[in-house]
């Protein structure tokens, strides 16, 4: 394990991660989100090493046009350098296809599905008690941050259309206590 800030645009992180690189030799480069990408990216072109980049959402449309344009640029360069890519959403992959790269092999992995274990029916029934959940309804329990750059929005007109059919208890766990 290796502390670095990748957050930071400071050259010294590229020559430390050469270092790690010449020292363990990896056959792949795997990086996930913004920050990792710029970073696993250039080790690769630097290093001959195959990337794998997940992106790990990417908000443009809240960016002014000539950021947009120049991200697009940035993302078209780096799309050179990286042999695949993994998605959190099929909205992404197919705005990645339409803007900037459709021929290099990717594949969706959504962020965060399945990543709880089934509860049993006894875990369950503890949980509607100890939340006061009615028996005769359905619990939604929707998990998200809700904020500005998940289109909260968007997410409320989501969870109103799945509730307003019958009654149903919407959870939003992950946004406050």
């Amino acid at each position: 394990s290796h502390e670095c800030n990748l957050r930071s645009l400071n050259p010294w992180n590229l020559v430390r991660l050469l270092r790690i690189l010449n020292a363990f030799k990896p056959d792949l480069i795997y990086s996930h989100g913004k920050a990792a990408g710029l970073w696993g990216r250039l080790l690769a072109r630097l290093s001959g090493i195959p990337v794998l980049h997940h992106f790990h959402g990417r908000h443009w449309r809240h960016y002014p046009f000539l950021l947009q344009w120049g991200y697009f640029l940035y993302e078209r360069l780096m799309a050179r350098w990286t042999q695949a890519f993994l998605f959190v959403s099929y909205g992404e992959m197919d705005e990645y296809e339409l803007w900037v790269d459709s021929r290099k092999p990717r594949r969706v992995i959504p962020n965060g599905v399945n990543g709880m274990p089934l509860l049993s029916i006894a875990e369950r029934g503890t949980l509607k008690e100890d939340l006061s959940l009615p028996d005769n309804i359905p619990v939604l329990a929707s998990i998200t941050r809700a904020i500005y750059q998940k289109n909260l929005e968007q997410l409320l007109r989501i969870h109103y259309s799945l509730l307003s059919t019958r009654p149903v208890v919407l959870l939003l766990l992950g946004v406050k206590e």
